[in-house]
């Protein structure tokens, strides 16, 4: 009894850290069987009130169809309604059975079935039966199937709300992708679905957006995606980075300038502000902008006004800013080298940028995306990159982003002696990382995407709390309207922002 038990237990722990429900069902079936014996084995869930059954085995073979499918609904349907276990010792001597006609046909001897209970409510059943002899189930296999009932309803349930999260962030990056331009925004991680989603929100409006994140994160091509699908996008999109220009040159760049107004200013001309008139434009490193050049900035925030260098002319102006930078102003203005005033003009909508070393999921997308780009540039057939290359390319942390992923792979398609990328093309720095070992990256395609569900599931507690947090903020704190909102039980809901440490009182109600 131990052994099997501590095999359960083991099975347990894997059918816990599954997030896919049909291999979830598969292992749970497949267990079953090994610890007790059983000729057929069924997992049988509740949906719409009828019993469907989600996995069949023969301890010979899969089940493919005919009597090996089928199983005795009248047991099953006696266990969910009795919220009951079951064990028939011998089918054709029950008097409770023997007459009953899925018991005559399918011939069956010994029965168990145990409910998957989850806070009172069944959710389903599982089914285990010998049709060569009676007495093969003891109470201590009735004992045993109920334990891992207990655990296997909870592991669908868990299962069931992670995929349900992962449909709805597809369908919601399917209708941002189908809605909006952002085919330049190359990813589907749930990093980079949160920032595309914001941005959808926010296009369309006028307000300021300070773009926070590290150097290489795509600060630029999100301002361009946020113009991109405003109602300023046929107008002028104009860059420019504030710590690439001297502090004595970038009053001029940005404002303008009159002719004489300083030491080389043979003409006048129009800085960048009145360049993007009606349009947007993206003050990139903001935070290296000099304190004198902050309170010029801050006046046209305000009122759209400002003075060329050299005139006492004022020009007026209508544009839309998009400040980004990859220090924290919080601290600068904190030290008194930002202006607070500035920040919160700024700072109307904040839109962080992931790293990639946190959506290393969309790695392979991005190498992919840079091929593309590469070959109908320059024309060199790169095709593909191999497993150990790509095992090597997911395993780096990229401190330059994807800025630094980029370069990679341009070098590496420069080096590439055919039109596949391999691990002697890429940097020395990377090679080790295509080793085998403990903590090694995935050593080909399919362990990647074994890679890439694991990282999700380290997620899952943030994408569930994430979940609740919007559904409860969009009804206001009411638990009834959320729960209803999401399509869950207010139980299960109840439960869900116990396990999350969400209170009511976080959205103004007691």
């Amino acid at each position: 009894m131990r052994q099997r038990l501590e095999t359960l237990h083991r099975v347990g722990k894997l059918v816990h850290s599954e997030t896919d429900l049909d291999r979830l069902i598969d292992l749970a079936i497949d267990a079953v069987l090994e610890v007790t014996g059983a000729e057929r084995g069924f997992l049988v869930l509740v949906e719409n009130d009828r019993l469907v059954t989600k996995a069949v085995r023969n301890i010979q073979t899969e089940a493919r169809g005919g009597e090996d499918t089928a199983l005795s609904q009248t047991v099953v349907q006696s266990v969910v309604d009795g919220r009951a276990p079951l064990l028939i010792r011998d089918a054709a001597e029950d008097e409770r059975f023997r007459k009953i006609g899925s018991v005559i046909d399918l011939r069956l001897r010994s029965v168990l079935c145990v409910p998957l209970l989850l806070d009172d409510e069944v959710t389903g059943a599982i089914y285990i039966d010998n049709r060569t002899a009676g007495g093969i189930f003891s109470a201590d296999d009735l004992d045993l199937m109920k334990r891992f009932a207990e655990f296997i309803a909870i592991a669908i349930r868990n299962a069931s709300m992670v995929q349900g999260l992962e449909r709805s962030q597809e369908a919601l990056l399917r209708e941002l992708r189908a809605t909006h331009r952002f085919e330049d925004v190359i990813g589907t991680s749930r990093g980079i679905i949160e920032v595309l989603d914001l941005v959808s929100k926010v296009a369309d409006s006028d307000v300021s957006i300070l773009l926070l994140g590290e150097s290489g994160t795509g600060k630029e091509l999100i301002a361009r995606a946020v113009h991109a699908n405003s109602g300023r996008s046929s107008l002028p999109f104009v860059c420019i980075n504030c710590a690439a220009i001297p502090e004595h040159l970038l009053e001029a760049e940005l404002f303008g300038h009159e002719r004489g107004a300083f030491t080389g200013a043979v003409r006048s001309r129009r800085g960048k502000f009145e360049t993007a008139d009606r349009g947007t434009i993206f003050l990139d490193e903001i935070a290296d902008m000099s304190p004198s050049l902050q309170a010029k900035l801050l006046r046209v925030l305000q009122d759209g006004r400002f003075e060329p260098l050299g005139s006492n002319e004022v020009r007026e102006v209508d544009v839309r800013v998009i400040a980004a930078t990859n220090r924290d102003l919080e601290r600068l203005v904190a030290e008194g080298t930002f202006r607070e005033d500035l920040y919160y003009r700024l700072n109307v909508v904040e839109v962080r940028l992931p790293p990639l070393r946190e959506r290393k999921e969309d790695v392979p997308l991005l190498v992919d995306h840079l091929l593309h780009q590469l070959r109908a540039k320059t024309g060199k057939s790169i095709e593909s990159v191999d497993d150990a290359a790509l095992r090597a390319l997911v395993a780096y942390d990229y401190p330059g982003n994807v800025r630094e992923l980029e370069n990679i792979v341009k070098r590496a398609a420069v080096l590439a002696k055919g039109p596949t990328i391999i691990v002697a093309d890429l940097p020395e720095k990377m090679r080790s990382s295509a080793g085998a070992g403990p903590g090694a990256p995935p050593a080909n395609r399919s362990e990647l995407r074994r890679a890439r569900e694991e990282a999700r599931k380290v997620a899952v507690a943030e994408v569930e709390r994430s979940f609740a947090m919007e559904a409860m903020r969009r009804n206001k704190g009411n638990v009834a309207r959320a729960a209803a909102a999401v399509g869950m039980d207010r139980r299960q809901f109840y439960r869900l922002l116990n396990k999350h440490g969400i209170s009511k009182s976080m959205f103004g109600e007691g």
